[in-house]
């Protein structure tokens, strides 16, 4: 009997279930770490939009191509595909938390 509970409580841990929040007397002592409240300099952090996108280069519009210039429009696009990967910015696209509290 032992085993199968011991082989429950891994399956359950394994599955997620040790994510619930705890209910019951001893709640208050073991529960989730409750958020604080941050200043304002963090909420105004938190609340700015980011940078817009710098817009493409639209070196060819379909308009441009015809069976004639296939060539050329692939050469332009191509030189428009890479200007515009050099103009996107390298921005990690990460989380910051500070004290449980979502930054950014």
């Amino acid at each position: 009997m032992k085993t199968l509970l011991f082989g429950l409580v891994l399956i359950a841990g394994a599955s997620g279930c040790m994510h619930m929040e705890p209910t019951g007397p001893l709640a208050h002592i073991m529960g989730a770490p409750k958020s604080v409240p941050t200043d304002e300099d963090e909420k105004a952090a938190a609340n700015m939009p980011p940078p817009r996108p710098v817009p493409p280069a639209m070196l060819v519009t379909p308009g441009e191509v015809t069976a004639e210039s296939a060539d050329d429009a692939v050469r332009k696009l191509t030189n428009e595909l890479q200007t515009d990967g050099k103009s996107i910015p390298n921005v990690p696209f990460v989380s910051e938390y500070k004290g449980g509290v979502k930054i950014r």
